[in-house]
C-alpha cells in the first residue's frame, strides 16, 4: 500500500484490521505533525518515506532545521499552543523529491507539484487512477472555502504574528493545484472535493476576506 500523509492515528494494527499487511511508501505533503506524526512506525517496518527536498531536513533533524532557529522563538516559547508542528523527532527519507519529478509504484506513476511560499517544504502529488486524475493536496485546503486549521499559515508581521499569509502566495499555490487539473482533489483533512476549481476559488476569495480583516487589526493596534 501506499499513504499520503500520516498522522498518528493511522496505525500498523489499524491498517491491518483493513487487510492492509505493509505499507511500502509515505507520502508527505507537509512536514508537521498532523500529516505524518505516526509515519516512524511504518518507517521502522520498512515503508519509505518520500518528502520535498525542502522538507527533507525538517523531517530528519527538526532541532537543527527548526527548533533553533532565532525565527522561530515565538513557535517554540509558546508551546502551549499547536503552532510547532514539524516532528518531535527525526525521521529518515527515503527519498527526496523535486517540483516536476515522477515517483513509480507498481502501474502508477506519482508527480509531485512543489507549493512553496507559505508552508515550508509542502507539496502536493497527482496520480491518475482508472482514467481520473487524482490530487493529494495536503492541508492548503479542508473543502470548498475551508481550511484545516489556522495557525501553519501565520506568517510574522513587525515580530507579531498575522493569521493570514500573502495573499500573492497563497494565490499562486491554488493556481497550481487548479492547474494538474484533477477530477477529485483529496486534502489530509477533510473530504473529497469533485470541483477542486471552484473549492479552490471559494477558498482563496475566504482568505482575501481574512488578509484584509488580518491588515487592519493589525494598523489600528
Amino acid at each position: 500500500a501506499v499513504l499520503f500523509d500520516c498522522c498518528d492515528s493511522v496505525t500498523p494494527e489499524r491498517l491491518a484490521a483493513l487487510g492492509v499487511g505493509h505499507v511500502d511508501f509515505i507520502f508527505c505533503t507537509q512536514p508537521r505533525r498532523p500529516n505524518m506524526a505516526g509515519a516512524s512506525r511504518f518507517v521502522e517496518r520498512g515503508a519509505a518515506l518520500v518528502a520535498t527536498l525542502a522538507a527533507r531536513g525538517l523531517i530528519e533533524d527538526p532541532m537543527r532545521h527548526y527548533y533553533s532557529r532565532w525565527e522561530n522563538r515565538w513557535d517554540v516559547v509558546n508551546s502551549f499552543q499547536p503552532v510547532p508542528e514539524v516532528p518531535a523527532r527525526g525521521v529518515r527519507v527515503e527519498y527526496g523529491v523535486a517540483d516536476g519529478q515522477n515517483f513509480k509504484w507498481e502501474s502508477y506513476r506519482i508527480g509531485t507539484v512543489d507549493l512553496p511560499g507559505v508552508i515550508e517544504g509542502a507539496a502536493a502529488y497527482v496520480v491518475e487512477v482508472e482514467g481520473r486524475r487524482v490530487g493529494f493536496s495536503g492541508d492548503f485546503i479542508y473543502g470548498p472555502g475551508q481550511v484545516y486549521e489556522l495557525h501553519p499559515f501565520q506568517r510574522t508581521y513587525a515580530d507579531c504574528h498575522a493569521c493570514a499569509p500573502g495573499q500573492k502566495a497563497l494565490a499562486e499555490i491554488y493556481r497550481k493545484l487548479n492547474a494538474v487539473q484533477a477530477a477529485v482533489l483529496v486534502p489530509s483533512h477533510g473530504g473529497l472535493m469533485e470541483n477542486p476549481g471552484l473549492a479552490l476559488g471559494q477558498t482563496l476569495e475566504r482568505w482575501g476576506k481574512i488578509q484584509g480583516t488580518s491588515a487592519r487589526t493589525l494598523h489600528s493596534a
